[in-house]
């Protein structure tokens, strides 16, 4: 069951223990780096409550371009997750192709374990299937 851990204009963010997941997702616009206080600090707290191994499942899909400095805050996340007991993550692609550039070139940058998908649906099933092989 979903809890939600963050809702603000511009993402949000839940937690399932059931699944051992984290989610996000971007909700339009971002004004700039002043949208996103307390970011980092939410995703340390949030990673935190997880089991080693847990999975994100990243809503990207009204993923606007992004700043500098959110792609910087955004890769400094990604390597903390990385290093704290992410497996992998599932991202629906951003409907702006240059976000998805974006966000692609940030996350092979940082070896981000993710996988690409058109619908939750698809990201989900991927991230269940993962985890049920490793589990067997």
């Amino acid at each position: 069951m979903k809890i939600e851990t963050c809702r603000k204009e511009y993402y949000s963010t839940h937690i399932d223990f059931e699944k051992n997941r984290m989610y996000f997702a971007a909700l339009g616009h971002w004004r700039g780096v002043q949208d996103f206080e307390d970011f980092e600090q939410l995703w340390i707290d949030m990673s935190k409550k997880m089991k080693p191994n847990y999975t994100l499942c990243a809503d990207l899909r009204l993923m606007p371009i992004f700043s500098r400095e959110i792609e910087d805050l955004f890769s400094k996340i990604q390597k903390y997750l990385i290093n704290n007991g992410l497996l992998n993550m599932a991202e629906v692609i951003p409907l702006n192709d240059i976000s998805d550039l974006q966000f692609h070139r940030m996350s092979e940058k940082n070896k981000m374990p993710t996988n690409k998908f058109k619908t939750m649906e698809e990201a989900e099933n991927y991230l269940d299937k993962l985890v049920a092989n490793l589990n067997e």
